[in-house]
């Protein structure tokens, strides 16, 4: 009876340390958290060069432009497939064939000590793809209010405090993505998006 006993501790103790080692947070099954999906997506088939082609059309980010560069633009594409995998919602169709999109990207949680697997969060993806560094602002798109303007120069802005178009390792437009390949987006990387572009339009004045 002892002895059985004591197998069945030491059966679960061992039980418990490689759950420990499997997931650090104690949580064998992380959660994936959907708050918010895009209420009328449109699916992006592929991507051609600045283009997302999709069932009915393709679009174009007004106000974006694509790096030309080869191994830059496959990396800008590879994170473009991943911030559209769940779709697209047209904010605005700036002219016939350009728009400021939406997009519901799935963002992972990369500390094992979280519960939380990934959540999905939804920008403003024309915004997005300026902060995170993957494509440089137009600032001659006349079709953009001034807003619209102002605030694509303020995404821009974090993607140079957080040195993802520019460091002192390279030349101008240096890009430190492309020390890696583009799987996801990491928590942290779109964190506070929205209150960093507001804060920069306060300072600038604007709104």
């Amino acid at each position: 009876m002892a002895k059985g006993l004591i197998a069945l501790l030491v059966f679960l103790a061992v039980g418990y340390g490689l759950l420990l080692v499997i997931s650090p947070s104690g949580v064998l099954f992380r959660k994936t958290l959907r708050k918010t999906p895009l209420a009328a997506p449109i699916t992006v088939h592929r991507i051609e060069g600045d283009r997302l082609i999709t069932a009915s059309g393709s679009f174009t980010l007004a106000g974006v432009t694509l790096p030309t560069d080869s191994a830059h633009l496959a990396r800008t594409h590879a994170f473009l497939q991943i911030a559209t995998a769940q779709g697209i919602e047209v904010i605005r169709q700036v002219t016939p064939t350009s728009s400021i999109l939406r997009c519901e990207p799935r963002i992972n949680h990369w500390c094992g000590n979280d519960p939380m697997a990934a959540h999905f969060e939804q920008h403003n993806l024309n915004e997005l793809i300026l902060a995170m560094g993957y494509a440089t602002h137009n600032l001659r798109d006349a079709s953009l209010t001034a807003l619209e303007h102002r605030r694509l120069s303020a995404a821009c802005t974090i993607a140079q405090s957080l040195k993802l178009t520019s460091t002192d390792e390279g030349p101008p437009g240096y890009d430190r993505q492309l020390d890696h390949e583009v799987k996801s987006i990491q928590i942290g990387e779109t964190s506070f998006i929205e209150t960093r572009i507001r804060s920069a339009l306060a300072r600038n004045g604007s709104s």
